[in-house]
């Protein structure tokens, strides 16, 4: 007797077409007819076959119409096909022209519409992290933003290729990822350093999630990072030697390495952390990196139906951004005032003093006396006995 045919999943172990989930079902059947109406004689559209006849034959046998499953999906000029073979060219056809119409923005508010685009979306797209919510929090948005990673972004592995760190930056910056800690662990002057990182990210139930690693950097003779930068600097200085170039220095690189170890090793470390928490530190198939990537992350935007929370949600917004921005610039000041409070200027002329010490107190209350005019003073009142002493020779001649 032949095996039941099951719900795909990863790994295999998916529940049997008998028990699955209608919702489930129709997913599948949605993508397996989409791609056989793509590339109907491409590799697996034979068991693509088998399993949408039995997917189809299970949900009439629960009395549920499959009338959709039939017709095409509208494709005016269809895909085009390569003169290598029946497949899709990867750069043309129907799926091409569908991707470059999805905004590079989406937002959404509604679970079930969320949900629906993402069953629309996947077979087009490399979904980033887990797409499985219940319900999006009040006030709350998901936000679905297109990344897409050209072909110098990736480098080749022994299973397919693999993203580039500046890849992995992109991504996590769509989908906000945070550093929230970050400690040297170990650090030797010969060109040795340890850094432990941890990252963070919300998913979309609300909750944080988190991911610690370690990012090590080993310069010192005899690793295997010296040994493999020492011979690529060795053939580089072979290859200028035979073209008569300048000759480069064979120990630049780790030299330049070593100067900045330990801003190397934790971003080594902090790479790690974003491709395990988003399930990135795998290789891809060549059909894989040809799609663009899906970063889902949700966002306190103040979304709701109901008048009253829409008011709280903009108060509470408002005040979280004017205590940010005074966390960040500081208050403004009350201007400083010209005069200390109850200071009373001296007046100016011959009866103008400054009072000293205390004024109540005649033991310490003092006057200065305003100064004296001088003879020198043109229109200046004399006193007696200011001009003592003084003849006609104390003066000019031309007086």
């Amino acid at each position: 007797m032949a095996a039941e045919l099951t719900i795909p999943q990863k790994g295999g172990g998916g529940p049997p077409l008998s028990i699955a989930e209608e919702s489930d079902i129709r997913k599948w059947l949605r993508l397996k007819t989409k791609e056989l109406h793509e590339e109907p004689n491409g590799r697996f559209a034979g068991s693509s076959r088998t399993w949408v006849a039995a997917a189809k034959a299970e949900l009439v046998k629960r009395g549920l119409d499959v009338s959709e499953y039939d017709a095409p999906p509208p494709a005016p000029n269809g895909p085009q096909r390569s003169a290598a073979g029946n497949h899709a060219a990867p750069n043309g056809g129907a799926r091409v022209d569908r991707v470059a119409k999805v905004p590079d923005v989406m937002t959404f508010h509604d679970a079930g519409a969320l949900r629906a685009a993402i069953d629309d979306l996947e077979a087009d797209y490399n979904i980033v992290g887990s797409i499985s919510v219940g319900q999006i929090p009040i006030a709350h948005s998901v936000i679905l933003s297109v990344v897409r990673i050209p072909e110098t972004g990736w480098f080749k592995t022994d299973g397919g290729v693999s993203l580039k760190g500046s890849s992995i930056a992109l991504i996590m910056n769509a989908a906000s990822v945070s550093m929230i800690r970050s400690q040297q662990i170990s650090r030797d002057p010969a060109g040795y350093c340890l850094y432990s990182v941890t990252a963070s990210c919300r998913d979309l139930s609300g909750a944080t999630r988190v991911m610690s690693t370690t990012g090590e950097l080993d310069l010192r003779p005899g690793a295997s990072e010296y040994e493999t930068l020492l011979e690529a600097g060795q053939k580089r200085l072979e290859n200028a030697r035979r073209k008569g170039w300048d000759l480069p220095d064979p120990m630049g690189q780790i030299r330049a390495k070593r100067q900045h170890i330990a801003a190397q090793a934790e971003s080594k470390g902090f790479l790690r952390a974003c491709r395990k928490l988003f399930a990135l530190d795998r290789p891809f198939t060549a059909e894989e990196a040809r799609k663009p990537f899906l970063v889902p992350k949700i966002e306190l935007t103040g979304h709701t139906d109901d008048p009253e929370l829409k008011k709280i949600a903009f108060i509470g917004m408002m005040q979280s951004s004017i205590r940010g921005s005074a966390a960040l610039f500081g208050t403004a000041q009350a201007a400083a005032p010209m005069l200390a409070p109850g200071y009373q200027p001296a007046q100016i002329g011959p009866a103008s003093y400054v009072p000293i010490g205390d004024a109540d107190d005649p033991y310490e209350a003092e006057a200065i006396p305003p100064p004296r005019p001088t003879p020198t003073q043109q229109g200046a009142p004399r006193e007696p006995g200011d001009d003592v002493g003084l003849g006609d020779d104390d003066f000019p001649a031309n007086y």
